[in-house]
């Protein structure tokens, strides 16, 4: 920084490419602090509103000799033309040598050009790896703050494993949804606030208040960035494991391989920097409560990245008629006439349905179950539609009947790279899979619609074949509830693991409804011990059994019941990230459900990242 510093002037703007996880801030007021500008540097926090204080701070500081710092100018879209005005006037305006004007902003496709052109850019990457993120913590650390607390011992442990836990954090964003499932930005902001959260809670405290460390650093701190319901759970289980009466003692490991242990707490701060040195430069998944298997999940997703990024940077076109069409409109033209003739002509016969199907309840009206059968099928009927058009007008393009427009080209570039095409993932469902695959699938989920209302509802629901498999659940509720004569806002599910798999069910359950076809990330379920076990190594994905959906009464669960049990959230899809969509569900979360631990506790899952998944990714 002090090098770019020397080579700027005062008409050339500082511009901080900023990235997640990194904060050049505290490097910018160092430097001021040298400079013995930092009393009179004035920081503006663009956005609504900001841009008119902003102007009179630099209109003052450029005759003074001030540094001005505009922050987040990727959120002042709207006043950024104005700064480049001003940047291009300057030029003919009375500058004080001293004035220095910093930016910091995302990569946006907003910010002007031209201010890029001139300025100088500088971009500060956070380090990669657990070792390279305590180092950086302990090497910008002075011997006056490491020392800077009376109760010695508990402050140099808990700092270390504060340090730890925010490289733990920031590093399983690389393994995807199973380490989060929202990549947050946090900065070294939040670890800064945090190391003072802890000197102020240590000094004022007689006895190490951990549940309060727990609560203010875990859930305030770094928890005031995370979003997810699961994600704040995940993150409250991570940081128990060094903040707790446990890391006290000396030896103390944080790690399963026993590689990362809490320092002595009379180590000095040159004796913790040598003990750093002494790491692993590449750290197993272990270190972070994972598994084996998510060094796999990383390089999947180093790799999907690669090829989807190849893959935008290809361009091409189609036309002209099948004779002389180019092998790609041959391969795009066959594979849309096979799926063309395999789509059903008049799909679900409502009329000739299976007499339990729509069997009407004793208030007159259609059983729920059987109104989510009939919404499921209009689902399925609207989407079919939507592809039936967009094939034929698909060969009509290729043939040369009509032109091939932005939308049919998305149509053809889908099926020459095995995309689903973007007109069908908006009129379908949540679906990851290469277009073969979701082919096969969305065929599979046709065929179990129309057995379902051709012969009467089945002894096992496949959940993931479901358009919306949280609206089944609502009118499995709505059954019981009505039969039981009990307000559905009083019911909650019990599950059951049930040992057999879907084409072993020979009866249905006493009530509610058996359910199949989801698969856990992250462990898997042994039939025979009936709880979690450990994934099998190479084995990213496994299926689960049938699972009994038990409507139970909010009143009547036993206090206790759940211990043992692992609350286990069910997605859609492998990214498990979602929004709130109107109906008020998320548009990936499913539900949670309580699934046998096995010989680990619940909070060894949690680290883990286990999941279960209604649908696989090939």
């Amino acid at each position: 920084l002090p090098g770019c510093f020397n080579d700027s002037t005062s008409k050339i703007p500082l511009i901080f490419v900023l990235s997640e996880g990194a904060d050049p801030m505290d490097y910018l007021l160092s430097l001021a602090l040298e400079n013995e500008k930092k009393a009179s540097m004035r920081i503006v926090s663009l956005g609504q509103g900001q841009g008119p204080i902003a102007e009179r701070h630099m209109d003052s500081a450029r005759l003074n000799g001030d540094w001005v710092c505009l922050q987040n100018c990727h959120l002042a879209v709207s006043w950024l033309g104005d700064l480049e005005r001003i940047l291009e006037d300057i030029a003919d305006k009375p500058v004080h040598d001293e004035y220095r004007l910093w930016l910091t902003s995302m990569p946006s496709k907003a910010f002007p050009v031209s201010i890029l052109q001139m300025g100088i850019k500088i971009t500060n990457e956070p380090p990669q790896g657990v070792k390279a993120n305590i180092t950086r913590t302990f090497v910008d650390m002075t011997e006056d703050e490491y020392g800077s607390c009376s109760k010695v011992v508990t402050w140099r442990k808990l700092l270390y494993g504060l340090a730890f836990f925010n490289a733990s954090i920031l590093e399983r964003r690389k393994f995807g949804a199973i380490g989060w499932n929202i990549p947050y930005g946090w900065m070294n902001s939040d670890l800064k606030t945090a190391i003072m959260q802890l000197r102020l809670y240590l000094e004022e405290q007689e006895s190490t208040p951990f549940e309060t460390l727990n609560v203010m650093v875990g859930d305030v701190t770094y928890g005031g960035r995370i979003t997810d319901k699961q994600d704040k759970v995940t993150n409250k289980c991570i940081l128990s494991n060094f903040f707790s009466a446990e890391a006290m003692i000396d030896g103390y490991s944080l790690s399963e391989s026993n590689l990362y242990c809490m320092p002595p707490g009379n180590a000095s701060l040159s004796d913790i920097r040598k003990l750093i040195e002494e790491l692993p430069e590449v750290e197993d998944p272990e270190v972070f409560g994972m598994h084996g298997n998510a060094s796999i999940t990383y390089q999947q997703k180093l790799t999907n990245t690669f090829i989807n990024t190849i893959i935008s940077m290809e361009s091409g076109g189609g036309g002209g008629g099948e004779e002389d069409a180019s092998e790609n409109e041959k391969q795009v033209m066959d594979a849309s006439r096979v799926m063309l003739e395999k789509l059903p002509a008049n799909p679900f016969n409502i009329k000739d349905a299976h007499p339990m199907t729509f069997s009407v309840a004793p208030n007159g009206g259609i059983n729920s179950i059987g109104v989510f059968c009939k919404q499921e099928c209009d689902q399925f009927a609207k989407l079919i539609d939507v592809i039936r058009r967009e094939l034929y007008d698909l060969q009509r393009a290729l043939e040369g009947f009509i032109v091939m427009g932005p939308a049919l080209e998305g149509v053809y570039h889908a099926f020459l790279y095995q995309r689903v095409p973007v007109s069908w993932e908006n009129a379908g469902y949540p679906c990851l899979k290469p277009l073969r695959s979701w082919t096969h699938d969305f065929f599979a989920r046709i065929k179990f619609l129309d057995d379902w209302v051709s012969t009467g509802p089945p002894l096992s629901y496949w959940l993931s074949g479901l358009f919306f498999p949280q609206g089944f659940l609502t009118s499995v509720l709505q059954v019981y509830s009505r039969d039981r004569a009990v307000a559905i806002d009083l019911l909650q599910f019990e599950t059951e693991t049930v040992p057999l798999y879907e084409q072993e069910v020979k009866v249905l359950p006493e009530y509610g409804s058996y359910v199949h076809g989801l698969f856990m990330q992250g462990a898997r379920f042994d039939i025979g011990k009936l709880g979690i076990v450990e994934a099998t190594p190479g084995e990213l994905f496994s299926p689960m059994p049938l699972i009994w959906l038990q409507p139970t009464k909010k009143s009547e669960l036993i206090e206790g019941n759940d211990e043992g049990k692992y609350n286990c959230p069910l997605y859609k899809t492998s990214i498990r990230a979602g929004t709130l969509s109107t109906t008020g569900h998320s548009t990936n979360f499913v539900v949670a459900m309580k699934i046998q631990s096995g010989d680990r506790s619940p909070v060894h899952w949690i680290r883990r990242g286990v999941a279960m998944l209604c649908m696989l990714d090939d």
